[in-house]
């Protein structure tokens, strides 16, 4: 009985040893110092919006131009620098409505309806300001 509970813990051991040499050498090889951001919901949303026909509605047009936007200005911020606020997106909808913040370069708030390929901009907000412009 003494015998078969040594070799147990005895192959308990270097299966263990085994495991955490395999763990060790998958880390070194393969996930070492690279990035797995693609893997949150977040960069996933906006991929899919940067990948999509962008439309514009006309509030949104009005929007730009009363705060002196160009769409150049607006595909930078969904292409490198926003952020999807969940908090504040429907995602539920049949056509999931994004709110995509920028608050390091314009400080701007955007609102995008994405069906299938394309994505709507529907309005256009400055973060902390009370719209002066009359685009309804």
């Amino acid at each position: 009985m003494e015998n078969n509970k040594s070799a147990f813990f005895r192959r308990l051991r270097l299966y263990l040893i085994g495991v955490g040499m395999g763990c060790i050498l998958v880390y070194f090889l393969l996930m070492r110092g690279k990035s797995f951001d693609f893997w949150m919901p977040g960069n996933r949303v906006m991929e899919n919006i940067q990948k999509s026909e962008l439309t514009y509605s006309i509030n949104a047009e009005c929007m730009m131009q009363c705060m002196n936007f160009s769409r150049q200005e607006i595909r930078k911020v969904i292409d490198s620098t926003g952020t999807v606020n969940f908090d504040e997106s429907n995602t539920k909808a049949s056509c999931p409505i994004y709110i995509i913040e920028d608050k390091e370069r314009f400080d701007l708030k955007l609102t995008l309806s994405v069906c299938d390929s394309v994505a709507n901009l529907l309005f256009v907000e400055k973060i902390g300001e009370k719209q002066s412009c009359d685009c309804n």
